[in-house]
């Protein structure tokens, strides 16, 4: 219950972003760096989750990519 309630819907993306943050955090705390990958999913993450609804809004035109490039 309270998963899905913070999560408010993100899917699966959204709760491996969501886990993602976390060991991010513990890294950044332990070993001073961020690590490139978990840093490019997040921030693929974020992306994604501006565009999409900004496309849902007609507020863009072009539809979000949903690659993980």
């Amino acid at each position: 219950m309270y998963w899905s309630s913070r999560t408010a819907g993100a899917g699966l993306l959204g709760a491996a972003a969501y886990v993602l943050a976390i060991v991010s955090w513990f890294t950044i705390l332990v070993t001073g760096e961020h690590y490139r990958t978990i840093r490019g999913f997040c921030l693929f993450y974020l992306r994604w989750r501006t565009r999409a609804p900004a496309y849902m809004s007609l507020l863009v035109d072009a539809y979000p990519p949903c690659a993980l490039d």
